[in-house]
């Protein structure tokens, strides 16, 4: 048994001295400094900023922000970045936005597909007055041609669009737009965009999306008479109009039009209508004995946008108006 447990000891101490003497042939690199020789415990540089002190190496010299400007894995010895895509520094030159909030702002966010992160403006932050999360600068963003975007940080937010609120981790950097919606809240939410209907389904809503360049959202459109109308008394028509305006939605809701040269008398329904198509219908009735003429070009109602459409779960389908 004695004997046994020596030549265990024997073997153990061989191994020991085979072990040390491989590792010092092998050349250590530093994941702090880059520097060879020493490992990160042992930095010099590391111990220099614990103290306040300067670097005292070149190879040291290369901590930037009191991060890393290039951190190397023992292995390979090359750079790790973590590099998120973006169409562009605008989110896209034709694509699509939403009105939402953020936490409690107003805010116009494009929907960027091509960007696999969600990003919001430095100066949007500054007014939210919320604290940055700081993030390595190892970091960054890239966008199809290429061009390197710094992020300054993330941020933990609250986005807030049609009937629901949304919890989220942004990154902050200097974009051109004021907030792009990336891929990752996308797909995190189970958004499904669909761009023939420029609309943004999820499983309870419908947003409307608008065309990018649009640089005022009208609260009230005209729909004007096609021709000359004839209303009889005390009967119900419906009248072909149409919108000599920017058709930035496709929903809208028409109402009674707030004109005093409106015939007295002839009263609008409240009704939901496709503005895409030519021929927008208006349902009137005149409450008369006498009968109501409406001339062509007159406007005969007014529409309301609608921004967006919940889904409720009933056997029949009804549908809840956001305006």
């Amino acid at each position: 048994m004695v004997d046994t447990l020596k030549e265990m000891r024997d073997i153990l101490l061989y191994l020991n001295v085979e072990y040390n003497r491989n590792a010092q042939k092998t050349k250590v690199t530093c994941w702090r400094c880059g520097a060879e020789g020493h490992v990160q415990r042992n930095c010099q540089a590391r111990q220099d900023q614990r103290a306040g002190n300067a670097p005292r190496t070149k190879a040291q010299g290369k901590l930037e922000h009191g991060g890393l400007a290039g951190r190397r894995f023992p292995v390979n010895n090359k750079p790790h970045f973590e590099v998120f895509q973006i169409f562009s520094e605008s989110g896209g030159g034709n694509g699509f936005f939403i009105e939402a909030h953020v936490n409690k702002l107003l805010c116009r966010m494009i929907v960027d597909t091509g960007a696999n992160v969600t990003i919001m403006r430095e100066d949007i932050v500054q007014q939210l007055n919320e604290k940055i999360i700081w993030t390595p600068p190892c970091v960054t963003l890239q966008t199809v041609t290429g061009d390197k975007i710094p992020i300054i940080g993330k941020m933990n937010i609250k986005i807030t669009f049609g009937n629901n609120a949304y919890s989220h981790t942004v990154y902050v950097a200097k974009i051109t737009d004021n907030f792009i919606l990336g891929l990752d809240f996308l797909e995190k939410y189970n958004f499904i965009l669909d761009f023939k209907d420029s609309s943004l389904h999820s499983t309870t809503e419908d947003i409307t999306l608008f065309r990018k360049g649009v640089s005022e959202i009208k609260p009230c459109y005209r729909i004007i008479a096609s021709s000359d109308f004839t209303i009889p008394g005390r009967q119900e028509l419906i009248l072909k109009g149409y919108t000599d305006q920017e058709k930035n939605f496709r929903l809208r809701v028409l109402e009674f039009p707030d004109f005093e040269n409106f015939p007295k008398g002839v009263l609008v329904a409240l009704t939901l209508v496709d503005i895409t198509k030519e021929a927008i219908p208006v349902r009137c009735a005149n409450v008369n004995d006498k009968p109501k003429i409406i001339k062509k070009g007159k406007v005969l109602a007014t529409c309301t946008p609608v921004t967006c459409v919940e889904r409720s779960s009933f056997k029949h389908q009804m549908c809840h108006l956001k305006i």
